[in-house]
């Protein structure tokens, strides 16, 4: 299935630190002496795990699976190590010392790490272990069926890749829903086995104490479901009234587009994508073509060209090694080895030894993703160098540092940077670009927060029957985005499933959301601390952004992560941030909707 979101994440175990001095240094308490045990016997099999699920990745041939099979069997021996019942109870142990008065009490840092051990025994019980192969069998299974998907358009097999380019130059009416159809629809095969490892990971996190599996995938935010929900609806109210004013304004242009009377609701095939989650390609900002000069630089020069960026700022430059072990580039044509397609970033051996996967072509597009894996990889790199027990470090803070990613990519996209950097020639319409900004970022958090998130609490928290799933999401989509399919979509259907993050990574959506509300909220902070729009800040070479940065990526693994938001930005996490950036459109669109009725549904 294709891959609708701006940012890539994945759950790694970071890069060895020494917690509690340099190298070669005694532990300092009890505690630091038992997170150094933890660390001492699971880096060996992480290493093993992590080496082996980088070659899947990175050397494909087709219809070999060997590669595949030995990542699982060494993540399953990371898994009993890490989960290793004993670790609980020696936690348990130093806990109950620690009871007494006089007794030395854990750091923050050491409670934390004892925290995380506890909860890889929780999401892994030993005693589970059948469960969870069968769970693994069944995730697999899914896995390859999404792989193996059939797209045909006029009857004929189709590439996705190719079936997307097609939809995105499409203006026929008729053929786009065509096309749409043919995105969509194999997503159906995969509702049945979604049902089914749906309800065993539902049961697998009640046995490690959890209500159900979704309240697992979001224990590190320490929030509840109610909690959850009512952050997500602020989001989206905060939002509201500026995508009502989008939401009109699109209806009437692409009404106008397709000659046909303005719907209350926006059909989804006139969206640039499926669901409705992205809506940027509805304009095009002369001026930003960014594609011309990238081609004259070439791929390799353009991903150094990125990171000379981060390190203008302050960034520690990346590692020999960075350069030597990461597959940037795509496959020469007709190579025999192939790589899976999109961008990630990888940890391999607790150690520093930091790797980001890409295909990248001198392409806007390309120059995007490679800027928000490189603020990944930096920030792995600045977690590896700081006093954090490495159990804290087996799944990263994933919406602080996709805030990251987001953040670095903005600010690095000003268009007074670009122009500066030779790669445009004139300044764009300040107006256009912006609205091509909001029609990115503001519809892709109202799906998020409105339709996504809901939708993943309803399956998961109330067991959603997979009879009801298909008509209940396009009822979300129609309340809270405004959208609706072409055509009556029945339970044969599972047009959700389409996106993987929906199919594979329960919560990422909530990791989205997040990301991109809390990088409109760092750069808020720092351009009004630096007194500079924050639609056309510079920030090359300025070190307060690399102060910034490096305090999200070292703190964000302890500190609580809405603590840590307001003490940066001296407010608590929401959308306030992106309603001041996006205020000057605001105008501009109410002038344009002002004989127009807004049909979007209210949620008052």
């Amino acid at each position: 299935m294709r891959r609708a979101v701006p940012v890539v994440f994945l759950p790694l175990l970071l890069a060895a630190c020494h917690f509690g001095g340099g190298n070669g240094d005694e532990p300092k308490t009890p505690y630091d002496a038992y997170l150094r045990e933890y660390a001492a016997d699971v880096k060996g099999p992480w290493n093993r795990w992590k080496d082996a699920e980088w070659r899947t990745h990175t050397q494909v041939v087709p219809n070999d699976f060997t590669k595949a099979q030995q990542s699982v069997a060494a993540f399953e021996a990371w898994r009993d190590k890490a989960a290793d019942p004993k670790w609980v109870r020696q936690a348990r142990d130093l806990m109950r010392e620690a009871e007494s008065p006089s007794a030395l009490k854990p750091t923050v840092e050491e409670q934390a790490g004892m925290d995380a051990i506890a909860r890889t025994a929780r999401l892994y019980p030993a005693n589970d272990r059948e469960l969870m192969t069968t769970i693994d069998d069944k995730a697999g299974l899914q896995a390859r069926f999404r792989r193996r998907a059939e797209y045909k358009l006029d009857g004929e097999a189709v590439h996705p890749d190719e079936l997307a380019q097609r939809y995105a130059s499409e203006t026929e009416e008729d053929k786009r829903v065509e096309i749409w159809r043919a995105l969509v629809g194999p997503a159906a095969d995969l509702k049945p086995g979604y049902a089914e490892v749906r309800d065993m990971r539902n049961d697998l996190a009640r046995r490690g104490g959890w209500d159900d599996n979704l309240q697992a995938q979001l224990d590190t935010y320490h929030i509840t479901g109610d909690e959850l929900a009512t952050l997500m609806s602020d989001i989206e109210l905060g939002l509201r009234p500026l995508y009502q004013e989008i939401h009109t304004w699109a209806r009437h242009e692409l009404a106008a587009q397709y000659q046909v009377d303005p719907p209350d609701l926006i059909p989804a095939h006139w969206l640039p994508a499926a669901l409705g989650e992205d809506w940027s390609g509805l304009v095009h900002v002369d001026g930003l073509e960014v594609d011309p000069a990238l081609g004259d630089m070439g791929a390799k020069k353009m991903v150094r060209s990125i990171e000379d960026w981060y390190v203008s700022t302050g960034v520690p430059a990346f590692p020999a090694t960075f350069w030597d072990r990461s597959s940037l580039l795509p496959v020469p044509p007709g190579a025999r080895v192939g790589k899976t397609r999109g961008a990630s970033t990888w940890d391999i051996d607790l150690k520093g030894d930091v790797r980001v996967l890409l295909s990248a072509q001198p392409t806007a597009g390309w120059m995007h993703a490679s800027t928000r894996e490189f603020a990944f990889a930096h920030a792995y790199l600045l977690r590896a160098d700081a006093k954090i027990p490495e159990a804290i470090r087996q799944e990263p803070p994933r919406a602080m540092l996709g805030a990251l990613g987001v953040w670095a990519d903005l600010a690095a996209s000003r268009p007074e940077r670009l122009k500066k950097s030779g790669l445009i020639t004139q300044m764009p319409d300040a107006t256009r670009a912006l609205l091509a900004e909001a029609l990115l970022y503001v519809p892709f958090v109202e799906f998020g927060a409105g339709t996504a998130v809901p939708f993943e609490r309803e399956v998961f928290a109330a067991a959603l029957p997979p009879g009801q799933m298909n008509t209940r999401w396009w009822g979300l989509a129609a309340k809270h985005q405004g959208v609706i399919p072409p055509e009556t979509r029945t339970e044969r259907w599972a047009d959700f499933l389409s996106i993987d993050a929906l199919s594979d990574a329960p919560g990422r959506y909530v990791d989205y959301v997040l990301s991109v509300t809390l990088a409109f909220q760092l750069h808020d902070a720092l351009c009004h601390k630096l007194a500079l729009d924050p639609r056309t800040a510079d920030l090359t070479g300025r070190k307060e952004f690399g102060d910034m940065f490096k305090a999200v990526a070292t703190r964000a693994d302890v500190d609580d992560w809405r603590k840590l938001t307001e003490e940066l930005t001296e407010a608590p996490p929401s959308a306030d941030a992106m309603v001041r950036y996006f205020q000057p459109l605001m105008a501009y669109l109410q002038a344009q909707n002002a004989t127009r009725t807004p049909t979007l549904p209210s949620l008052r």
